[in-house]
């Protein structure tokens, strides 16, 4: 959250008008007071910075016409409900925004327009390794660090025709979390993507 304030306030003209805190300690009653309350103010954005697993509900306490509602992917644990939530917006005049990072990153922008504009000549055989120190807490490899890449590749390949991946954790007593996974994407286009996701020791 503190690196969220910080980057927000960093751009011309950008009024904080409050930070609801969304914790255990916080009970449904007060959140959802808190929630209305917030929307009587004037604002023109909110950014929703919660688990997934919560963000499908959420989003539905702000709906507010013409209110942008930015977070970051996914939007919801399963395609069903994430269409749905993006079909509610349009329907309640809401601008919803799914933030992914790569979108702005300088390396992903290159690769992207290379392969768009034929430079890298026809795909065939693409791989991609994204390595982190684990966070040390249990969580869905694929939903908060996979799903960021798999936007990126098919807004640069094209869709998924199979998906075969591999899972691997590894536990050991004082030692922190080894999290491994090997995902193998066919195209439409017939060509193929190894991805890697490794979530290690520092």
């Amino acid at each position: 959250m503190n690196s969220q304030l910080q980057s927000w306030s960093k751009i011309k003209d950008v009024q904080i008008s409050a930070v609801v805190s969304i914790s255990e300690q916080v009970s449904e009653t007060t959140l959802r007071e808190q929630l209305s309350d917030l929307l009587l103010k004037d604002i023109d954005a909110i950014e929703l910075c919660v688990p997934v697993a919560k963000k499908k509900d959420m989003i539905r306490q702000l709906y507010k016409s013409e209110l942008y509602i930015i977070t970051n992917s996914p939007l919801a644990e399963t395609s069903k409900d994430a269409a749905a939530i993006i079909q509610e917006c349009k329907d309640q005049n809401v601008r919803l925004i799914s933030r992914n990072r790569l979108y702005f990153s300088q390396e992903y922008i290159h690769a992207k327009n290379e392969f768009l504009s034929g430079t890298l000549g026809k795909s065939g055989v693409n791989r991609l390794s994204v390595k982190t120190p684990h966070p040390g807490v249990n969580q869905d490899i694929f939903l908060t660090m996979g799903v960021f890449q798999f936007e990126w590749l098919v807004q640069t390949f094209g869709r998924v025709k199979r998906v075969m991946a591999k899972h691997v954790l590894s536990k050991h007593q004082d030692k922190p979390l080894v999290e491994y996974s090997l995902i193998s994407l066919r195209m439409e286009n017939n060509s193929f993507i190894h991805m890697e996701l490794s979530l290690g020791r520092k």
